[in-house]
């Protein structure tokens, strides 16, 4: 366990600060930058999750500071937390050696080691996931003292407190409380209804800000199927599809040597464990037919936690072959990270990048698409402006565009025309393509030029989706 901790955290702090904010990171980056209460009273109008991992963050970066290391290491930590609090979930309902085998692939995890390195909520989610399916389970055994109902009680409020779709989990934990425990799981049954009726106006509030809205834009068997894949092998990455391939053929033989290999009465555990994770998933689906759909890999990641540890009971009751299984897919799983981690083109929206390229201390006039970076993009300029209705005069105007992704493939820079448009007042454009972004430049002939938001619009690849900025670089 100590070894897997320390290669669990060894992954997920190494490489922190290597990629860029992408948009909602950089909207947590904007949050931590207010005082404490106009950060509170943002979080209605520009997030679409409660308050906990806010409070959290705010409070890490007042000693951590802003930056990506900053920032993301408060994930990183609750990310390697999740390692040993999956063994002790695990451990609970099978065995130590179950316990080991979960870890293990904690430690892994594709989606978990991406989330523990961003700066939202989703790290903190999956460990208090993790504590509440840990703490059920005890809770719920014929001889439990009061402290497990209490501390199972805590731990799902705090889950309600950072994501709604910990609704998901929690509720079926409750009805199980309630059916094992009866009359003495009512008062800690009770604070986790109050727990969660005190989130329902915020979110009632955040649903009309719209923030959620690009979810259906994808029909929903589609992000059914992302999530399938996602929560197996992690995002987009190289060789998606032998990947695809290999977890297709792990998955299967670490559950048939699950089910073959378990007890009657630990089939029956694991058929109650892998209920939860159904239930994490399946009612959100349900919700979606109601008309409340924001089913996306993200808002289901807690269902990994209890089919994991039924999957890792399995591996452990068999022998040699389940041993074998279970370095595969850890070795899956490390070849997925690092893979990622050496090709930018996997990795997150680089606006980073995008910053660094605008040439600093003159002022520049930015077309840049897609219009959805512009936060991100201001969060490293954060001197630009939009530009303002009489125009400006710069010395040079940057036509940027980035790749846009499709999933299981690499982003790539778009393709530039072979014949830019242009411009009165400046100079032949010239064109450089980087790992997964495009620059046109074009520098003023007289010192500096004016241009207009109209003008610049014409510029750009796909107006409609364009922002117009003035900056005077980082």
């Amino acid at each position: 366990m100590i070894a897997l901790c320390l290669a669990g955290a060894t992954i997920r702090f190494a490489t922190l600060g290597e990629q860029s904010f992408w948009l909602d990171e950089a909207v947590t980056g904007r949050l931590m930058h207010l005082g404490f209460v106009g950060m509170l009273r943002a979080i209605p109008r520009s997030e679409s999750t409660p308050p906990l991992y806010y409070v959290l963050a705010w409070l890490w970066t007042r000693v951590f500071g802003v930056t990506e290391v900053g920032l993301r290491s408060l994930s990183a930590v609750f990310g390697t937390l999740t390692i040993p609090l999956v063994h002790m979930a695990a451990a609970r309902v099978f065995d130590r050696r179950a316990g080991l085998f979960a870890a293990a692939l904690a430690t892994f995890a594709p989606l978990l080691i991406w989330y523990s390195q961003e700066a939202r909520s989703y790290a903190l989610l999956v460990a208090l996931c993790t504590a509440s399916v840990w703490t059920l389970v005890a809770a719920v055994e014929p001889n439990a003292g009061r402290r497990w109902l209490w501390s199972w009680a805590v731990v799902s409020g705090l889950a309600l407190a950072t994501h709604y779709f910990a609704a998901f989990l929690i509720g079926p934990e409750l009805c199980w409380v309630i059916a094992k425990r009866r009359r003495a799981g009512l008062p800690a049954a009770g604070v986790v209804v109050l727990a969660g009726l005190a989130v329902a106006p915020l979110a009632l509030r955040q649903r009309a800000n719209g923030t959620a809205g690009f979810i259906t834009q994808t029909g929903l068997p589609t992000r059914l199927a992302q999530a399938v894949k996602q929560l197996a092998i992690g995002y987009d990455a190289p060789a998606d599809g032998l990947i695809v391939g290999l977890g297709c053929v792990l998955g299967v033989a670490a559950i048939w040597l699950a089910w073959r290999r378990l007890a009657e009465t630990e089939r029956l555990r694991a058929l109650g464990i892998v209920g939860l994770g159904i239930a994490a998933t399946g009612l959100p689906v349900l919700a979606a037919g109601l008309g409340f759909d924001y089913v996306i890999t993200r808002n289901v990641i807690a269902t990994w936690v209890p089919v994991s540890l039924a999957v890792a009971a399995g591996l452990a009751r068999s022998g040699r072959a389940g041993t074998v299984v279970l370095i595969g897919v850890c070795s899956l799983g490390l070849a997925v990270t690092l893979g990622v981690d050496l090709d930018g083109r996997y990795q997150r929206d680089d606006w980073r990048g995008v910053a660094r390229a605008v040439p600093t201390g003159t002022l520049s006039a930015l077309v840049v698409t897609p219009s959805s970076g512009r936060l991100a993009l201001q969060y490293y300029l954060p001197r630009s402006r939009p530009v303002g209705p009489t125009g400006a005069k710069v010395t040079t105007v940057e036509v940027i565009a980035l790749g846009a992704r499709s999933g299981g493939n690499a982003v790539v820079a778009p393709p530039l025309a072979s014949h830019p448009p242009t411009l009165a007042g400046f100079g032949a454009p010239v064109a450089s393509v980087h790992a997964t972004f495009s620059v046109v430049r074009y520098h003023a002939t007289a010192g500096a030029a004016l241009v207009t938001a109209p003008i610049l619009a014409s510029l750009a690849p796909s107006p409609a989706s364009s922002i117009q900025l003035l900056s005077r670089g980082s």
